[in-house]
């Protein structure tokens, strides 16, 4: 009636479901056409019986069907047609062999009366099962069965019909590879696993298709008789490849689950994966650049090799250059010396495979002294004096200004390293300097070896005294992003404009004070142009300013204002929620919620399919609540709100179910 390969699935699990039967042997399953009724056991077969059924809303048990033993095979061939409307297709019992079946059944055989008392749908079609169709969604079930004169068994507890199934998770995934399959072992039921179907789909993990074609994989249990375990084998592969796994439950009814489990495996055995060894990088004798050598196995197995470079170890990696299977050597010009640069190589196989080696760390030494700077002008402008200047030499990475008062004075560096751009360097003095004093300017230049030039030729400058000097220039092309409990600030860097400006600072204030609060005391770097506030407090909206700052602390005119509204922000629902059950009355009880930004807290519930209420509205500080108007054998479902400050109602929590 079953394939062959299914009737030895059933074998090999019958063991395990023996091991479960109680003195009780209802199983009760929920599927799209009613509630499946299960009663298999060897002292049952070839009995009639009689089912009764009691809802939560009546006080007897009253008779819905009378099931009798077959006592021929035309009454199996009737019942096999009328299986097709309890299982779903792929599922259904045939008569194929049935002859045979029929004749071990009747000569008592051990075996089959095994499958008889423990199969479904042979459990169905003998006289040990039923499909109770006479039921409501959301109500509550319990029966008896009787063989006419005595009551033989209760249903321990009510049943629930819900037309959606619960299905147990897939859980500790475990993948093995072997010359000609892939196994994939999951933590699931064995008592469910005659209830339950794989659907299996794979595709190449290289396929830029998105369609996953339907496998049939071969089913077994582990060699440890203790695990809760199924294992599903994939034994149609045909080339070595790494593939994209998806797998969907159903059940013999129609019950299907809504998660898509996705693994992935590959067949490729492991003589056949490239390496990439004998990484070697040594400067180079005649330039500044790093020589990498290495050398590749399985080079026929290869598709392409790429280089990666980068000057942090755990980020910014680039692409620098590719190689077929053919290269072992490479050169990479160095742009920086005494500075660390990191490798790795990435191995791409015939199979669209990828591997990465570990990473190789090197320092180019050098050091080399620049010349110093030439044209040296300088004029005046609304800012203050304006210097300019041209590099003298090509590893000049940057350049930094010098000022002294007084040809007797020293020279003291104004600015930070003002990088060079195309071998040129511009720097705006906006200090506010003493009219009675001459000024003196000379720049030094810096290599990439970060050695100094000497000082250039120098321009001299004498204020006038009635030169007024314009203010900073304060941010532009501000933004401001809320996420995660934390508003970001972000705003152009100035400096790259305007290298007077050497820094920031931000300044905040909320709805209830009346001026702005200077929140980066020490100022921020211009490299620095942005800024993470994370800072608040019970309010809700805030305010924001960003100045600029020059050498000297002062400080621009304020920027545009950002604004920020909380409201609704920071509502939360509770992360667990849990219940107990009295005589008369259910006990409702919450985890911590964060009471400095709510005001209260509501209580919903609703009664079987009703629509959820109102029902408390409570204190913040409140983590439990006693609901005293319940009834025994109805429905409650409960969901849990918070409102804030301003008396805005949040996401209720996930209902709660409690069958009381």
């Amino acid at each position: 009636m079953k394939s062959i390969q299914y009737i030895m699935i059933c074998l090999l699990f019958s063991a395990n479901v023996f091991a479960q039967k109680t003195q009780n042997p209802f199983r009760i399953t929920n599927t799209p056409n009613g509630i499946f009724i299960e009663f298999g056991q060897k002292t049952l077969i070839g009995k009639n019986f009689e089912l009764l059924r009691k809802a939560s809303n009546e006080t007897t048990y009253k008779s819905i069907a009378k099931i009798n033993a077959p006592t021929s095979i035309e009454e199996v061939k009737r019942k096999i047609f009328q299986a097709s409307e309890v299982f779903v297709e792929g599922s259904r019992p045939t008569d194929k062999d049935l002859d045979k079946f029929w004749a071990s059944y009747q000569a008592q055989k051990p075996n089959i009366l095994s499958l008889v008392s423990v199969v479904p749908q042979f459990e169905y079609i003998f006289g040990l099962a039923y499909l109770d169709k006479d039921v409501r969604p959301n109500t509550k079930y319990q029966y008896q069965l009787t063989d006419g004169r005595n009551i033989l068994f209760t249903s321990a507890n009510a049943v629930v019909y819900l037309k959606q199934k619960y299905f147990p998770r897939l859980q500790e995934l475990g993948q093995t590879t072997t010359d000609k399959a892939i196994n994939f072992e999951f933590a699931y039921p064995k008592q469910l696993f005659m209830l339950t179907k794989f659907e299996v789909k794979r595709k190449l993990f290289t396929s830029k298709s998105n369609e996953y074609q339907t496998i049939k994989p071969a089913i077994s249990l582990p060699s440890d008789k203790k695990k809760e375990s199924i294992i599903l084998s994939d034994t149609t592969l045909t080339t070595y490849a790494q593939f994209d796994y998806q797998v969907h439950l159903s059940d013999i009814f129609g019950n299907k689950d809504t998660t898509t489990y996705n693994f992935e495996g590959n067949n490729i055995p492991t003589q056949l994966i490239p390496e990439i060894t004998n990484i070697k990088i040594e400067p180079a004798k005649d330039r500044r650049a790093f020589v990498l050598t290495w050398n590749l196995t399985q080079k026929d197995f290869v598709q392409n090799i790429a280089l990666f470079r980068s000057r942090d170890f755990d980020k910014n990696f680039e692409s620098i250059a590719r190689f077929n299977k053919t290269d072992e050597i490479y050169t990479d010009g160095i742009e920086v010396a005494n500075e660390l640069y990191f490798y790795y190589f990435e191995v791409t196989d015939i199979f669209g495979n990828k591997r990465k080696t570990i990473k190789y760390q090197k320092v180019y030494e050098g050091s080399y002294i620049p010349t110093p700077p030439s044209n040296l002008t300088s004029k005046l402008t609304p800012q203050g004096i304006e210097l300019s200047w041209q590099a003298t030499d090509p590893n000049s990475r940057g350049f930094y200004v010098f000022r002294k008062e007084g040809i007797k004075s020293d020279f003291m560096q104004i600015s930070p390293i003002i990088l060079s751009k195309n071998g040129t360097g511009k720097y705006t003095d906006t200090t506010k300097l003493d009219t009675e004093s001459t000024y003196f300017y000379s720049i030094r230049a810096e290599s990439d070896t970060y050695e100094k030039s000497t000082f250039s030729d120098t321009v001299s400058y004498r204020p006038q005294g009635n030169q007024v000097r314009n203010q900073l220039k304060a941010p532009v092309d501000l933004n401001l992003t809320f996420r995660d409990g934390k508003a970001m600030i972000t705003w152009e860097n100035l400096n790259i404009e305007n290298p007077q400006v050497l820094g920031y600072q931000v300044l905040r204030k909320s709805e209830s004070e009346k001026d702005f609060k200077i929140i980066t005391p020490k100022g921020l770097s211009f490299v620095h142009n942005y800024y993470v506030d994370s800072s608040f407090f019970s309010e809700n909206k805030y305010q924001y300013v960003i100045v600029s700052l020059d050498a000297q602390n002062h400080s621009s005119n304020q920027s545009r204002v950002l604004s920020l509204d909380l409201t609704g922000k920071f509502l939360m629902t509770p992360d667990e929620i849990g219940f107990e059950r009295k005589d008369k009355s259910i006990l409702l009880k919450w985890t911590e919620i964060d009471e400095s930004r709510i005001k209260n807290i509501k209580i919903y519930r609703s009664e079987d399919e009703g629509v959820s209420k109102l029902i408390a509205t409570l204190d913040k500080n409140q983590r439990k609540f006693t609901d005293n108007n319940v009834v025994k054998g109805k429905i409650y479902i409960y969901q849990i709100a918070t409102v804030d400050l301003s008396g805005k109602e949040g996401n209720r929590s996930e209902p709660i179910l409690i069958n009381n």
